[in-house]
């Protein structure tokens, strides 16, 4: 019901807003960075080769990673704080690193929007490394806290795992919104991309954008028919080490095609 008044309110105000002047100087404005529009609309590049390398990987490790690891190994790996988890936390510090670059390298500049989200995104990556390893609990040696140990469903020092496991739902549905529905409408909808680009928010490329929506299906009821089980492999630990891959690749692109025109960074460097 409330959908539908929505969509009827939509209906009759939008041919109202296309005839504002706002609303035409603002789909009018130029693009800041062509090269990067030009780069989302790709589907074969750099972080989308490598993206969907990762994810082949990762199906392969399910499907024979009980036949090419001991038991021990595979331990080893999958275990909390084990070698999948400790890489997930590297990379999204990677991703920090990156976000921040971006962020700095743009200050002085008109691209308010870029900085600052690119600087909330470095603070975000570092936060998930952080709750990742639950802040070092089990290299530092650390009790958990009494509150934690009331709320916390894994009894650890993280956020994340409060009240059950309702933010590793919202965590996917994250990767698919602005992996998949995101792309879509900056492509396809000018009003939107105007939006997002005053925004600052990163935009995945095609390709990044298809592996992307393929690492949101990387869930136990799908994997476990299809490619069973590998021995103390939490499924959702392998997303998250996947999607801390596409972070670092979309990182990397904004490193890559957000940069100021030389003037802006002559200027900005006096």
């Amino acid at each position: 019901m409330s959908l539908g008044v929505i969509g009827i309110v939509a209906a009759v105000a939008y041919p109202l807003l296309t005839k504002m002047t706002t609303y035409r100087r603002f789909i009018s404005r130029p693009d800041p960075f062509p090269n990067y529009s030009e780069h989302v609309r790709k589907f074969k590049t750099f972080s989308s080769f490598f993206t969907g390398l990762s994810i082949f990987l990762g199906v392969l490790y399910i499907k024979f990673g009980n036949d090419l690891f001991s038991s021990r190994t595979l331990t080893w790996i999958n275990l909390e704080d084990g070698l999948l988890e400790t890489l997930s936390a590297v990379i999204l510090l990677i991703a920090a690193v990156v976000a921040l670059i971006v962020a700095v390298r743009l200050r002085r500049t008109g691209y308010t929007g870029y900085r600052w989200m690119h600087g909330f995104l470095a603070l975000l990556f570092f936060a998930m490394a952080g709750e990742e390893i639950s802040w070092g609990q089990r290299y530092i040696g650390f009790e958990t806290a009494a509150v934690f140990q009331e709320l916390n469903v894994q009894n650890e020092t993280n956020v994340h795992n409060m009240f059950g496991y309702i933010a590793d739902h919202m965590f996917v549905l994250l990767v698919f919104v602005w992996g998949c529905i995101v792309p879509f409408v900056y492509v396809h909808f000018r009003f939107f991309r105007q939006v997002l680009t005053s925004l600052g928010l990163p935009i995945p490329c095609a390709g990044l954008a298809v592996g992307m929506l393929l690492i949101t299906l990387m869930q136990e009821q799908i994997t476990n028919p299809l490619l069973g089980q590998v021995y103390n492999l939490r499924v959702p630990e392998l997303r998250e080490f996947l999607s801390a891959i596409a972070f670092l690749f979309l990182m990397l692109d904004s490193f890559r095609f957000l940069r100021p025109r030389r003037s802006e960074a002559v200027a900005a460097a006096g």
